[in-house]
């Protein structure tokens, strides 16, 4: 998010105005290296929309026509947002939902 800041020249206020994100927000992804505990969406793609890119490019994900690498360890996570990401808002809800199940499967192992 800092290079394409800084490639746009915007400001973390500038982002914050053309995005609808607020500055702290803007400010939290930027010290903590673009790391939120459960940013929304929504956050992904206003932000995404501000600076002009994909959300997608936003997060350093592949382009939805290239796949992850077999020796990405985030590959199924990158694929998973890819999806999600180009989905629709019924795709959007059945992959939050399975999820969802996973996680709640995980912790009962």
């Amino acid at each position: 998010m800092k290079k394409l800041m800084a490639m746009k020249g915007f400001s973390q206020k500038a982002l914050a105005n053309n995005s609808g994100v607020s500055q702290k927000t803007i400010s939290n992804l930027v010290a903590n290296n673009g790391v939120l505990k459960s940013p929304a969406v929504s956050t992904v793609e206003s932000i995404a929309r501000g600076l002009g890119v994909s959300p997608a490019e936003l997060l350093n994900y592949q382009s939805a026509a290239a796949s992850p690498t077999e020796d990405d360890p985030y590959r199924d996570l990158s694929c998973l947002i890819r999806d999600f990401l180009a989905a629709d808002s019924e795709g959007r809800k059945a992959i939050l939902r399975v999820a969802r199940n996973e996680a709640i499967h995980a912790k009962q192992i």
